[in-house]
């Protein structure tokens, strides 16, 4: 369930010892119970203006983003060739807690933004065509949403969406009716 979800991310962070620190999404609707439950150092990032790593001025294209990081006494522009929001936010997450190990922001900035994408992850294929085509490994209906309104945002004057099933997967794995998917072999289920 996700109240049992909540108490193990909780759980987490209040086993944090002497010596760690935290680093908390400040976006999250449970910042507060995870920022009580750290009993060690804390540092936030996100698009929220009390972020101490913040994510301001995001604008996303087919090939990648600009955006300005904020963080104290720091503001820098990043280019950066993943275009979501969620990337720029991990991002500063690696930056904050890059910093807080001790790395200088310029640095953390770079490298982070340096680190080649992930296969499959808002993989842009170009082999000349007069058209974007991506790859992206949306496993949940959740992350076909995001992944679909995230392309959306980019007002294309059209789009064309090709998805499969790899089936076998988990019973227990949740539909978005609330409904639960059972093994379809990879032929898909024939009733949804």
């Amino acid at each position: 369930s996700q109240e049992a979800y909540l108490a193990v991310k909780r759980r987490l962070f209040q086993q944090l010892g002497k010596g760690a620190f935290a680093v908390l999404p400040r976006d999250c609707a449970e910042y507060e119970s995870f920022a009580q439950a750290a009993a060690c150092p804390k540092v936030s990032f996100g698009l929220d203006a009390n972020a101490d790593w913040r994510v301001v001025d995001h604008k996303s294209h087919i090939g990648g983003a600009t955006f300005r990081l904020t963080g104290p006494d720091f503001d820098e522009e990043v280019h950066f060739d993943r275009p979501a929001d969620w990337d720029a936010l991990n991002l500063a997450a690696a930056v904050a807690a890059a910093v807080q190990l001790g790395a200088d922001p310029s640095m953390a900035v770079r490298g982070a933004a340096a680190c080649p994408p992930i296969p499959g992850r808002w993989e842009v294929i170009d082999e000349g065509q007069p058209f974007a085509a991506i790859v992206d490994y949306a496993h949940t209906p959740q992350a076909l949403e995001r992944a679909l309104g995230q392309l959306r945002a980019m007002k294309p004057s059209r789009v064309i969406l090709v998805f499969g099933c790899g089936g076998d997967r988990d019973r227990g794995e949740a539909a978005p009716d609330g409904a639960h998917r059972g093994r379809t072999g990879g032929h898909g289920d024939p009733h949804r």
